[in-house]
């Protein structure tokens, strides 16, 4: 057996000490560069936001801070307005092994993978967001004056419709009829995106040799202001 002696013994010490002040000074001061270096950054700008800079910081503060989900969120974000998608996947896949019940980070996944027509992992990852929210029979939305509460559910949080709206396209362009109508029909019984619902569920209808329902649907988008409506139905339904 080796011995290490005294001085290694308290150089170890010291080490395993440090380590542990230097993680709880971690944990105290959590997303502090985020709080304050970026958002005074933020602050100074006018007009268009540089975006290079800011993600320029967020890497810094990323490095500095690896598990800040909000500079994660936020570059995350940042990258995928600017198509970098697999650095943006990268981040909020980050999030998800920090949250795994990030509803915000799955959300953003399926519309990556929705942005890149892959519908499977678009409708997986939205699944799997509703899964998240879901409470017996239905699903828990937390209001946006709610929102104070700085709880991670609501902070995070991704309103159910949105998500039922994001699923029922990614069906829609799979050429699941039956999915892709349940999600639409959610959507208009709770009074979301009606006008592009209602032209979806319509096109729906029409796939099924239902032309009536889907002129009706048409007429709808029409009066809430969709204007292709108007073109479908003059060339659908005269």
């Amino acid at each position: 057996m080796v011995n290490m002696g005294f001085k290694s013994f308290h150089l170890l010490l010291i080490i395993t000490i440090f380590a542990f002040f230097y993680s709880c000074r971690i944990r105290k001061e959590k997303c502090s560069g985020f709080y304050g270096e970026y958002q005074s950054i933020v602050a100074k700008m006018h007009g268009d936001e540089d975006t290079a800079i800011l993600i320029h910081t967020l890497d810094k503060i990323v490095l500095e801070d690896p598990r800040c989900i909000d500079a994660l969120l936020t570059r995350g974000d940042l990258l995928f307005t600017k198509d970098s998608l697999v650095r943006a996947m990268s981040d909020f896949k980050r999030v998800l092994f920090i949250d795994t019940g990030n509803i915000y980070a799955t959300y953003q996944l399926g519309m990556i993978y929705e942005l890149k027509e892959e519908y499977d992992s678009a409708i997986s990852f939205f699944q799997k967001a509703i899964n998240k929210k879901s409470i017996d029979n239905g699903m828990m939305d937390y209001p946006d004056n709610l929102k104070g509460l700085s709880t991670n559910k609501s902070k995070y949080d991704i309103e159910s419709a949105e998500l039922m709206y994001r699923q029922g396209i990614s069906f829609y362009y799979k050429k699941d009829i039956q999915n892709a109508y349940d999600n639409f029909s959610f959507c208009i019984l709770h009074g979301y995106m009606l006008d592009k619902a209602y032209l979806y569920r319509g096109s729906l209808y029409f796939q099924a040799k239902q032309k009536k329902k889907g002129c009706e649907d048409f007429l709808e988008a029409k009066k809430l202001g969709n204007e292709d409506a108007d073109i479908y139905l003059k060339k659908y339904c005269n």
